[in-house]
């Protein structure tokens, strides 16, 4: 039975202030340190063969606490990058929700792109590689990743529209999700989760 561990990264100073991130790549924030101790409490974090994180450091310092209490190798994969904003990382929805590139967008982002970004297809496809690479010698992989990665990747492994990613949710900061694959069908076990994570740093939408 294959296991795929979704993780989203803990809280950057973009995450706080509700900005896109994409290809940006500010440090965590101190809650995001904290909360990524807190994720090797985590009961799915267990019989880990292999944990692949983004190279952003907001994705790569959440992934080496995992990494080291599970004593296994830690990857990094550029094919595991957040989706690409362009023009809008780092920007606010307030700041370019009148413009019609954000309507169509927001009406299909697998086939329209924000203004030199990249579209939700282009990046679930690089995504599925990548993971798909690392179930060939692995039954549970923990992929350390960005909310539209997790969300693209479970679209694709649930069946759903691509056009309807950004519908998955919540996925907060420092949560975890899990898909299941038995009798050749995956499953999802838990989405969103933050059961590890005390109260204080549960809070906000993130």
């Amino acid at each position: 039975m294959k296991k795929l561990t979704l993780v989203r990264h803990g809280v950057t100073s973009h995450t706080l202030t509700g900005r896109f991130c994409g290809h940006q790549n500010p440090p965590l924030h101190n809650d995001g340190i904290r909360a990524s101790n807190f994720l090797t409490s985590h009961p799915l974090l267990y019989n880990v063969d292999i944990v692949v994180s983004s190279p952003l450091s907001r994705a790569f310092e959440t992934a080496k606490p995992i990494a080291n209490h599970c004593s296994v190798d830690l990857h990094t994969d550029d094919r595991l990058l957040e989706i690409d904003f362009g023009n809008w990382d780092g920007c606010v929805i307030t700041g370019i929700n009148t413009s019609s590139e954000y309507d169509a967008w927001r009406k299909d982002p697998a086939t329209n792109a924000p203004p030199m970004g990249e579209t939700g297809l282009s990046a679930q496809a690089r995504a599925i590689a990548a993971s798909e690479h690392y179930q060939i010698e692995n039954d549970h992989i923990v992929i350390v990743s960005h909310k539209g990665i997790i969300r693209l990747l479970i679209c694709h492994y649930l069946g759903l529209p691509a056009r309807e990613f950004r519908s998955i949710g919540p996925i907060p900061a420092s949560s975890v999700s899990q898909l299941i694959l038995d009798n050749r069908r995956w499953h999802m076990n838990t989405l969103g989760d933050v059961c590890h994570l005390p109260i204080g740093l549960m809070t906000g939408s993130y």
